[in-house]
Parts: structure tokens; sequence; C-alpha cells
């Protein structure tokens, strides 16, 4: 179900661990966004409101539900928990951003899910700078978990990147054709996402 008041949006992380996820949500919660209302009657015509924002982790339920960073039987209740939460906010009108690393094709067609024309944001790093980050904040343990995601994101890179081009011209697409090797780049996996974006059905709800 897509879930819409007076425009707002939903914005999703793609990072692996130690990407710097929490930065760069940090800063987000704390810009300013603001949406223009026209009214006619009024002079100059239209009204500047504040958009609120949120950020929604579900590392905090994790944390209140069982106490560890992971636990593999508590994850469907977490899961179904935050994804209740993301709801309530976009319900409430709130532009929400997801802060998980979202590394998996299940996890990105469960955000989508949510809403079809969720907007990913790409955290463009190394695997080298995540493994080096995650030696000097001695959370070694965080290694394998990163190449697991890496792993990932090149098997959703491989399979999208060979997938029907959706502007018609399939080999012939110059865009396609340009997303080359596999890397983080914003312009490049926002194709991807929209061809993942075919697969996931996502009855539209509009709240005016």
């Amino acid at each position: 179900m897509n879930y819409e008041v007076n425009g707002n949006k939903l914005y999703f992380l793609i990072a692996p661990a130690r990407a710097g996820k929490s930065t760069y949500c940090r800063k987000w919660e704390s810009e300013k966004a603001y949406r223009t209302e026209m009214i006619p009657d009024k002079p100059g015509g239209y009204d500047i409101h504040f958009k609120p924002r949120v950020v929604v982790n579900a590392d905090s339920l994790r944390l209140a539900a069982h106490g560890n960073r992971w636990n593999g039987y508590m994850e469907g209740m977490i899961h179904a928990m935050n994804e209740i939460i993301i709801k309530k906010y976009l319900l409430m009108g709130y532009d929400v951003l997801v802060d998980e690393t979202n590394c998996s094709l299940k996890a990105i067609k469960r955000i989508l899910s949510i809403r079809n024309d969720a907007i990913p944001i790409i955290l463009n790093i190394s695997v080298q700078t995540c493994f080096d980050r995650a030696e000097a904040t001695n959370q070694g343990d965080l290694i394998p978990v990163i190449q697991r995601m890496f792993k990932n994101l090149y098997e959703i890179w491989d399979k999208y990147r060979h997938a029907r081009c959706s502007h018609g011209l399939g080999p012939h697409c110059d865009l396609c054709r340009g997303l080359g090797e596999f890397c983080l780049s914003q312009e490049k996996w926002n194709i991807i996402i929209d061809r993942i974006r075919e697969e996931v059905e996502s009855p539209n709800l509009r709240i005016v």
C-alpha cells in the first residue's frame, strides 16, 4: 500500500555497514524541508509550510526487543514493527528516511511495497573503506557482514543491469549500456531500482 499525504516522500538508504549511515541521517533530519501551498485569495498567492522529517531505524527496535545487534529469530517481528512505524509517520504527513543497510533484494522490495515511488539514497563507498572503519572501531566481526552485503549488492546489480530495458531500446539504449562495471553510483542505481519497481505491486492510497 502506498501512503502519500500532501506530497510527502519516503526515502531509503542503500549502504553497507560502516558506510556512514548515521552521519548522513543526522544531517538529513536536521535539514529543513518546505512545501509550497498555492492559496489564490492570499496576497502573494501561496504559503510555505515546514515539512516534518523523521528517520526510522530498526536497530532501536532490536535493542528494545532483545538487546542485541541481531537475532535471526526476532527479525520477522522487527520488520513488521518497523513497517508499521514507517506507515504511521507517512500517514502523519512526515517525510520518512529508512535508516537500514537495505543491501538485499528482499529489503529493497519490502520498502517499495510500502511506496513504489520510494526514493533510494546510495552512499557511494568502497568495500575497503568499510573494512578500515570496522577495524578502527574494534568491530572486526563486521567484516564478513560487510563482505556479504557487497556480494548481495553485486548480485542485484548483475541481475538488473541485464533486465529488460524500461526505455524500450534494449541493447541500443545508451543509458543502459552506460551502467558499466559495478559501483555504488546514485545515478546508476536509480536505473537498477526503477527496474525493481516494475516487479513490485504497490496499490496507491492517496490522502489529501
